[in-house]
């Protein structure tokens, strides 16, 4: 059995089939993309806003730990452990600086996120259309073939039936007009 090379048999069944697919998945991609980006502007927002915050608490609190420094050097007899305070301010901007630096890593993720899930869904919808051509392949084939034979038995010909390769639906719509093209002859 030759093997065929022409993959669009039948263009209108094969390309409507595969346009439905191609326009659903776009829209879905669309859709959720459109969420997904939404979503991920607000995050991002709101990150920028708490990222604005704590570098403002950073440096009122530099500002306070250094006032209480002058204070002390000023010899006004209020007796601060610079030591101490120091200590202290550097644990808590170690920890400020430590959530900085999670929510920066957290927006570029979210943004990595957003890219590879628009990725996904736009190779899925290739996947899709490559699946339902050759998915439409094995019905329009048979149909073309079906309906080559039906018109030669019209014409009073007797045609050539092959049978069908393995794949092919319609296999028992094929049977049933060869067992006709049988009868005819």
């Amino acid at each position: 059995m030759f093997k065929r090379r022409k993959i669009l048999v039948d263009k209108k069944l094969q390309l409507k089939s595969v346009y439905v697919i191609f326009a659903v998945s776009a829209l879905s991609i669309a859709l959720i993309s459109s969420i997904m980006v939404a979503v991920w502007l607000r995050n991002a927002s709101l990150i920028e806003k708490s990222l604005e915050g704590l570098n403002n608490a950073i440096a009122t609190e530099k500002e306070i730990v250094n006032s209480f420094l002058e204070y002390k050097v000023s010899g006004s007899g209020f007796a601060v452990r610079d030591d101490a305070v120091k200590s202290d301010h550097e644990q808590s901007i170690k920890l400020i600086m430590e959530h900085v630096a999670s929510l920066e890593s957290s927006v570029k993720d979210n943004m990595r996120i957003v890219f590879i899930s628009i990725g996904i869904f736009v190779l899925q919808c290739l996947f899709f259309c490559f699946y339902m051509i050759r998915f439409t392949h094995r019905i329009a084939g048979p149909a073309y073939i079906m309906a080559k034979y039906i018109k030669e038995m019209a014409e009073g010909k007797n045609p050539d039936i092959r049978p069908l390769r393995s794949k092919d639906e319609l296999n028992e719509l094929h049977k049933n007009l060869a067992a006709l093209a049988d009868r005819v002859k």
